[in-house]
């Protein structure tokens, strides 16, 4: 397509719709698939309608956060390469794994989780069936 490759933009922007909105320019679904985003009330850009609840869920508990920050920027292992926690929430880091039933997503969320666990990193993860309980799960950022 006459473009940069999808690492420029993730290196350079922080992903391709993150190009996008920052150029002020619509987004090509063809370029890099799913097109669908929702934009948060303090404008943080949100790739799925889950992470858009997480993220409001954080917002209305006055959590302060960071959103697709990158793995290794916190974590020197050689399997992080452009790997991105959803959420940084102070020495805590949150993922959102919705999509388990499939098996490429799902052998790279365990990859997420053993990086996270080999390196002692914190680690909160959000399942489909935790969007309805989020207290169960992150009531415990509110200290």
């Amino acid at each position: 397509l006459g473009l940069p490759s999808e690492k420029t933009f993730d290196r350079l922007f922080g992903g391709y719709r993150q190009a996008c909105l920052e150029a002020d320019i619509e987004i090509n679904c063809d370029v890099f698939g799913n097109c669908r985003y929702y934009i948060a009330s303090d404008g943080t850009v949100c790739l799925s309608y889950a992470e858009y609840i997480i993220t409001e869920y954080l917002i209305d508990n006055n959590i302060k956060f960071e959103k697709e920050v990158l793995y290794r920027d916190f974590i020197d292992d050689k399997r992080c390469k452009t790997k991105r926690f959803d959420w940084k929430v102070r020495d805590c880091f949150i993922e959102y794994f919705g999509m388990m039933g499939r098996q490429d997503y799902k052998s790279g969320a365990e990859e997420k989780i053993e990086i996270c666990q080999d390196n002692n990193i914190k680690l909160i993860e959000l399942y489909p069936q935790d969007i309805k309980h989020l207290d169960k799960k992150l009531g415990i950022l509110l200290n």
